[in-house]
């Protein structure tokens, strides 16, 4: 088992080494980066395929043998993406991948593990571009039952099933659509209907972090075929689960879920679409735009706020609110929008003097006039 951990580890640090490729912007860091990422799969994937050798056929050690061959699977598809699309060592080795996978599913198919090969092949196909087969290997994934002796057992289905509708919505809404020999295929679409089942399937979905992933992928499938109210219902679920939620996690789903609902606002308010005017929501969207530094639209997005508060007198506090962040908004933005901050700053001092915002605003309008005066000045 020592050199089946030497394995896990060296392909960890690959994986890490991976996402530093990702992010490198630096040509001579970015070539020391892949030869480390490189060396780190080449020694995993030595590693396994001597635990392969040592254990097939050993009746007692089944397991490990199973687990390394997976693992070993993994490490060459991870191995393939540290190159670029064009280059012929990405093709080669994700090629090699296929071929592991082909004869692990026909070792596995049947067991869960075999479906974690489906999964696994499907992704190596879409990173070579093969989308029709990519999807189908994925759809296969996600299409086992729910089943097991023990709780467990059934958490890993649900795990995988989830996996893979949450990778098949990635693909549908990267490719979006291709037109293949005159026949249009709507990805999107198909990625909507086969992530409806999904959901249907696993309802705990709904509780765990990449369910919260995989809606968010057909959130964007709708909006990509333009049912805006399946998409804003869809986002704004996970918004509000999130907000039930105190895992770490449910933050980081809740504000991708709200930078979409902006998105689906701002794509629907170009339709005759009636956009929901639910102030939280809206406001959540606002907050998304505005951790994005999109002040403009963020400032767009609270003004939709202040408009469907409306007359509500339980809504008065969160309505000033939107309209002082509507001048922050303005007064972050780029260029001289600094008239608008104040005018914005000035409307909260003139409608409810009385508030305990008229305090805030007063002196946000006075720093506003100051900063417009610097920048005319200068």
């Amino acid at each position: 088992m020592a050199k089946f951990e030497l394995g896990r580890l060296l392909q960890n640090e690959g994986a890490l080494l991976r996402s530093l490729i990702e992010e490198s912007r630096d040509a001579v860091q970015l070539a020391e980066y892949k030869r480390l990422a490189e060396a780190a799969f080449n020694d995993s994937i030595e590693m396994y395929e001597e635990v392969i050798q040592k254990f097939q056929g050993n009746a007692e050690e089944e397991f490990t043998y199973s687990l390394a061959r997976f693992w070993k699977g993994i490490a060459i598809y991870n191995k393939g993406l540290i190159y670029p699309e064009d280059d012929l060592a990405r093709r080669s080795t994700l090629g090699t991948a296929k071929t592991h996978w082909e004869a692990f599913i026909w070792d596995y198919d049947g067991y869960l593990m075999g479906a974690y090969g489906y999964m696994y092949m499907g992704l190596t196909h879409y990173a070579l571009a093969e989308y029709n087969d990519a999807l189908e290997y994925l759809r296969t994934a996600a299409g086992i039952d729910v089943e097991g002796d023990t709780e467990v057992e059934r958490n890993r289905c649900r795990d995988l099933i989830l996996t893979a509708g949450f990778h098949i919505g990635r693909l549908a809404n990267d490719v979006k659509k291709v037109d293949q020999g005159g026949t249009v295929i709507d990805y999107q679409r198909l990625g909507t209907e086969i992530l409806v089942e999904v959901f249907k399937k696993v309802p705990e979905a709904r509780e765990r972090k990449t369910g919260h992933l995989a809606m968010l992928e057909l959130a964007k499938c709708y909006l990509g075929i333009r049912d805006f109210a399946n998409a804003i219902g869809t986002a704004r679920e996970v918004s509000n689960l999130a907000v039930a939620r105190s895992e770490p996690w449910a933050r980081g789903t809740g504000t991708l879920a709200d930078r979409l609902i902006g998105e689906i606002i701002a794509e629907a308010s170009r339709s005759d679409f009636e956009i929901p005017q639910d102030p939280e929501m809206l406001w959540r969207a606002a907050e998304g735009k505005w951790r994005q530094r999109d002040f403009v639209a963020a400032a767009s997005t609270y003004q939709q706020v202040i408009e469907a508060c409306g007359d509500d007198a339980n809504m008065l506090e969160r309505k000033i609110e939107a309209w002082l962040k509507v001048a922050n908004c303005f007064h972050r933005a780029e260029g001289d929008r600094y008239y608008e901050a104040a005018a914005a700053a000035q409307h909260v001092m003139d409608t409810w003097p009385e508030n305990k915002r008229a305090g805030d605003a007063a002196y946000f309008r006075y720093i506003t006039l100051l900063n417009q005066y610097r920048f005319t000045k200068d």
